[in-house]
């Protein structure tokens, strides 16, 4: 049998209200599925260092995509709970003991005895591994109530996040890492336009574009300018990212961020994130960008959790 496990970071200033020392998913036959903190008794709602772990697969493969499916369940929910959760891909994967420590440990331990990867971890489950782990030395949550309901209609929802959406997730949770208000405000939008396909403007639009081109290409600016040019047109037959990002907005129907509909908050957010990254001075104050960057964390944890949005009305 395998299991599959993956260790998550929540920041300083958020948790997960559950007082259970384990929260046990789902079990069945000898398949079982549970949150705990990594630290042995400690209770959900006090650790910043949990893990999520599976056990009972027939094969590697089918822990692994149990792991990826109950990952994505969890980070859907966590987003709709305005949790941001680092679980550890983006971490350097090197490191660790060598495989003749190892040996040696797992004697010393009758065990197997193995490296602690970051991310999803699959591995045999018995006997049971000694997993080691190398590394360097405000809270807010929802009640438990919520917490529980919420996971458990992720879980009956079968989400399964594209690529795209665990990018975004991954960025979104990235914001809560971030001491500074300025930081979180553009690592949300970044979140957030990772989210936006841009759709093709009319033809008519496209057509007066390839006029454009077809002019820049006629004339004498040098090669390196007309070519610059020409890939700045090219960009013009699709929707411009504010277009495609008050589109987006509709998914939030009549809900309201900093009093403002989504699609008036986009155009919101959308704008003091180019007064910071395009050198606006003076800049929006800390206060502004704060209050702007704090409905953010909402709007953005909204759109990964769409579909659950009417089970937590």
């Amino acid at each position: 049998m395998y299991c599959f496990r993956n260790r998550f970071s929540l920041p300083d200033r958020r948790r997960i209200s559950v007082d259970a020392a384990e929260w046990e998913l789902t079990s069945g036959n000898s398949l079982s599925v549970s949150i705990k903190s990594t630290t042995e008794g400690e209770a959900i709602k006090e650790a910043t260092e949990l893990v999520l772990r599976g056990k009972g697969y027939r094969s590697h493969d089918d822990a692994l995509a149990e792991g990826y499916r109950w990952r994505d369940t969890l980070q859907a929910a966590l987003a709709l709970l305005n949790i941001g959760a680092d679980f550890g891909d983006r971490l350097p994967t090197g490191g660790g003991l060598t495989p003749d420590v190892l040996e040696q440990a797992a004697q010393a331990a009758s065990r197997p005895v193995i490296n602690e990867k970051p991310g999803l971890q699959v591995f045999e489950c018995d006997p049971p591994p000694l997993l080691i782990r190398m590394s360097a030395t405000g809270v807010a949550m929802a009640n438990e109530e919520r917490t529980r309901s919420v996971l458990l209609a992720a879980a009956q929802s079968e989400i399964h996040f594209s690529e795209v959406e665990r990018l975004a997730y991954d960025l979104f949770s990235t914001s809560f890492f971030q001491p500074s208000p300025d930081a979180r405000l553009v690592t949300l939008m970044m979140a957030l336009e990772t989210l936006l396909e841009l759709e093709s403007r009319s033809r008519e639009a496209r057509e007066h574009v390839d006029e454009l081109i077809r002019q820049t290409k006629a004339t004498d600016l040098p090669l390196a300018e007309r070519q610059s040019i020409i890939g700045s047109l090219n960009l013009l037959r699709n929707e411009s990212i504010s277009q495609a990002g008050r589109r987006l907005s509709e998914r939030l129907g009549g809900r309201t961020y900093m009093g403002m509909k989504p699609r008036k908050f986009f155009t919101e957010a959308y704008d003091m994130r180019s007064k910071l990254t395009h050198g606006t001075v003076p800049r929006p104050s800390h206060t502004e960008i704060g209050k702007t960057a704090a409905s953010l964390e909402v709007f953005v944890g909204h759109l990964l959790s769409s579909s659950l949005l009417a089970s937590d009305a």
